[in-house]
């Protein structure tokens, strides 16, 4: 069941890249907006921290932050500008 759930999500992510008319078409850069990662879930679940990169297509590392948001996404806040790498302290405070 897993090999058909992954070759569906290959057929369809080869279904976005190459449309109707069989030409193939370019996926636009996450660079180019906003990209995101190194999620990690505060101790107690309730809350997420995450890098966010905002410097769009022409890489600056200035434009890295460290943001803090719900453990819906909600609410999201800057914390630490320039700085990319998240980890919460044990007790979920800092």
């Amino acid at each position: 069941m897993t090999a058909l759930r992954e070759r569906g999500c290959l057929v369809g992510i080869l279904a976005l890249l190459v449309g109707a008319d069989g030409i193939e078409s370019e996926l636009p850069a996450p660079e180019a907006d906003l990209f995101q990662q190194d999620v990690a879930w505060s101790p107690d679940g309730s809350r997420i921290a995450y890098s966010q990169y905002s410097g769009g297509a022409d890489y600056d590392a200035t434009k890295w932050g460290i943001y803090v948001a719900g453990a819906d996404g909600a609410d999201a806040r800057l914390l630490v500008e320039n700085a990319i790498n998240v980890s919460w302290s044990p007790r979920g405070d800092r």
